[in-house]
């Protein structure tokens, strides 16, 4: 699977910044699916209970969300990544704040936000167009990566990105490293246990680099 992202289209292009879960224009069919509405109001879900993994990556990404209102208010996502700008099927974008503050360094009283992107794409065109365009387009300046190449520097802020091919998706964790002192893990691994897998690649940074594909 991992070959069949070696693809490279030499654009570089800037990040977009936005709040909403966007799907684009479609001819509405008979309505027989049988998944998680977004516009529902769901119960929040104790950060004890599991997440079904035989639900949908969609469905699994909203899931993760109410799961993690117990301990987070969601907040403007006003951050954005650089696959926001190419065509999609679908857009799911959160930016949750934690409800008590982390200190960093000797600055008392701060509040850890990340943001999260999901994207999904109705073929393996669009998908190819977006991954490769953030490949030539990655991180706060905009620093071209290449495919399984591990970099020891990048300016970029924290941040996990797991890609599938196969299913047409990416999801991207995003912080400030002012924020590093949370214990994000517990949403790394949770989020590694629902996407992760054996057709699924990961790419991961650190304040400043290292970055590293897993």
């Amino acid at each position: 699977m991992k070959n069949k992202l070696k693809l490279i289209i030499p654009f570089l292009l800037s990040v977009a910044c936005s709040t909403y879960v966007e799907k684009d224009p479609a001819p509405e069919p008979e309505n027989t699916d049988t998944s998680i509405s977004l516009t529902e109001e769901p119960a929040i879900l104790p950060d004890t209970v599991a997440i079904d993994p035989k639900l949908s990556p969609q469905e699994k990404i909203i899931a993760f969300k109410e799961k993690q209102l117990r301990l987070y208010s969601e907040v403007e996502a006003t951050k954005g990544i650089n696959p926001e700008r190419f065509e999609k099927d679908t857009l799911i974008k959160f930016a949750l704040k934690k409800n008590t503050p982390v200190k960093y360094g000797t600055t008392e009283n701060v509040y850890p936000v990340a943001t999260v992107f999901y994207l999904h794409y109705s073929d393996s065109t669009t998908f190819n167009n977006a991954f490769n365009n953030w490949m030539n387009c990655f991180g706060n300046d905009c620093t071209p990566i290449r495919f399984e190449e591990d970099m020891k520097a990048i300016k970029t802020t924290p941040s996990y990105t797991w890609i599938n091919q196969d299913q047409l998706w990416m999801l991207h964790l995003c912080y400030q490293c002012e924020h590093k002192e949370n214990d994000w893990n517990k949403w790394i691994d949770e989020l590694d246990l629902l996407f992760g897998g054996k057709n699924t690649v990961r790419i991961e940074t650190a304040c400043g680099g290292p970055l590293k594909w897993k």
